[in-house]
Formats: structure tokens, C-alpha cells, sequence
């Protein structure tokens, strides 16, 4: 195995009344700084569309990472050859699961796929408004939408890219 997962907590200084250390924005200022093309940031009806789609209000993490920008352009992807969705794409994809594990009942949503839909990475959502994510061929399930991006970035072989 090539990973191990271990859970910290994230620092958080605020400068300027602007977070520092925030790894959904890191992974968005990465994209742009590599030429990934963006979608422009979701707007209030795109959000609506997924509160509707996922029968509940959009998590605060996700909602943040779709302000910045909603997705990658459709079958775009990073260095590490995934493409992460539009809205839309959610929608029009519509890969839902829905089951019960040891910490209760969750609805999984597929929001990104590697190597042209080789596999994908979903939202493992519960009903206390906990958010996960997940990579349907293996690799620790990240706690947070926070937790997978500042793993996604510091190293992308605890998923198999």
C-alpha cells in the first residue's frame, strides 16, 4: 500500500478577513494557475438545481467549492488525468446510490471521474449534514470535502490516478 491516512486538523488563520490554508480554494488556484479550464462560478439557480437533486440544502463545503467555480469545462481534466463536474453534469449524470453502513444511512452522488469515466469520486452525504467523499476503485474515504482536496494535493496515490 502506498498511503497511510492520517487525520489532523487544518489550520486556519484569517488575514484580512480572508481564510489562509483553505484546500478547496488551493486546489481551484491550482487548476487556474495549470491552464485547467474552468466553468465560471455556479449561480443561485444552479445551486437550487442541486439542493432539488440531492433533496436537501447544499453542504457548506461543496457550496463553497462551487462558488469558485462550477467544475471543470466537460471533459477537462488535471495533471492527475480527473475531471471534476459542473452542476450540470451532476444533474445529467444522475449516478446516485443510496445505503446504510456502520455510521447509519447516506446517499452517495458522483461528481468526478478519472481517465474519461475510468471510475469516479462521490459525495457520500448523511443526514446530520455530514459530507464525505469517496473514490468508487479504493482509497481512503476523506472525512471532508476539505480533507480530500488537501490530500488530493499533497498526494494523489492514496487514489488510484
Amino acid at each position: 500500500m502506498c498511503y497511510q491516512l492520517v487525520r489532523r486538523p487544518l489550520s486556519r488563520r484569517v488575514v484580512s478577513r480572508r481564510v489562509v490554508n483553505d484546500p478547496i480554494e488551493n486546489v481551484v488556484t491550482w487548476w487556474r494557475t495549470t491552464g485547467i479550464e474552468l466553468n465560471p462560478p455556479a449561480g443561485d439557480d444552479e445551486l437550487t438545481a442541486l439542493a432539488h437533486f440531492i433533496g436537501r440544502s447544499v453542504p457548506d463545503e461543496v457550496r463553497h467549492f462551487y462558488h469558485l467555480a462550477d467544475g471543470m469545462v466537460d471533459f477537462a481534466a488535471d495533471a492527475h488525468e480527473v475531471s471534476f463536474w459542473s452542476i450540470e453534469r451532476i444533474l445529467s449524470e444522475n449516478d446516485t446510490r443510496a445505503g446504510v453502513d456502520g455510521s447509519g444511512p447516506y446517499r452517495d452522488i458522483a461528481f468526478a471521474d478519472f481517465m474519461i469515466d475510468s471510475w469516479r469520486f462521490y459525495l457520500r452525504l448523511r443526514p446530520d449534514e455530514a459530507v464525505s467523499v469517496y473514490a468508487e476503485e479504493g482509497g481512503p474515504e476523506a472525512m471532508s470535502l476539505s480533507d480530500f482536496f488537501t490530500l488530493y494535493l499533497s498526494d494523489p496515490c492514496p487514489y488510484p490516478v
